[in-house]
């Protein structure tokens, strides 16, 4: 088969006997060396513009002293150390995907931006296996929730009509068991309903007011 890209070049120099069909095996004609030259620049021509939709995978280490643009996918099996801006897309609408379990920041990890920044969501059904640290939106209960040793909501305040903070709302079922925390006390609107496989634990030194 015509080895027309440089991709399908072989490591083992005796396999290369031809490129883009020109022949250069052993008792090749004199004017295939000036042809066979011609196709071998015009492939890495064609590599390094990117139109022979060939694959350029780097072995070692790979540095850009310039921009670097990709604009396909690009796959990274290893650690990738960025030291500079890093730009992921053209337009608000693309994505960037991570497929990965921790991101770490050194310090802090800060967002710059005018809009904002969406959580995961969902159901309390569809809850993460739980850790410490860990918030999402609950779409059951419509409102943010964090995790400390157990999930609880988060923020909120009061709402209301328009721009009225009047309404500080709550459920009126507890469905899972949960224990208030020792000397704090809590607050909640009733009547309130305890489902025969939860219970709330009351320690001493705390209080939970029902009105």
């Amino acid at each position: 088969m015509p080895k027309d890209k440089v991709s399908e070049w072989s490591s083992t120099a005796a396999n290369n006997s031809d490129v883009g069909g020109i022949n250069i095996a052993e008792g090749m004609a004199p004017s295939g060396v000036n042809n066979a030259m011609r196709e071998i620049m015009a492939q890495i021509k064609d590599m390094q513009a990117g139109t022979d939709g060939d694959y350029f995978v780097v072995g070692g280490a790979f540095t850009a002293t310039g921009a670097a643009t990709f604009s396909s996918t690009m796959y990274v099996a290893n650690l990738a150390t960025f030291n500079n801006n890093v730009t992921i897309g053209a337009s608000t609408t693309n994505s960037l995907t991570l497929n990965a379990a921790t991101i770490v920041a050194p310090s802090a990890l800060t967002v710059s931006s005018t809009g904002a920044i969406k959580l995961p969501s969902g159901t309390d059904a569809q809850r993460p296996t739980a850790a410490a640290g860990q918030i999402r939106y609950n779409t059951d209960a419509g409102r943010f929730e964090g995790y400390t040793t157990a999930w609880g909501g988060i923020g909120g305040g009061a709402t209301g009509g328009g721009t009225d903070e009047v309404f500080q709302e709550n459920g009126n079922t507890v469905n899972t068991s949960y224990t208030i925390t020792t000397n704090k006390n809590a607050i909640s609107a009733g009547d309130i309903t305890i489902a025969s496989s939860a219970t709330v634990t009351v320690p001493t030194g705390s209080r939970w007011i029902i009105v």
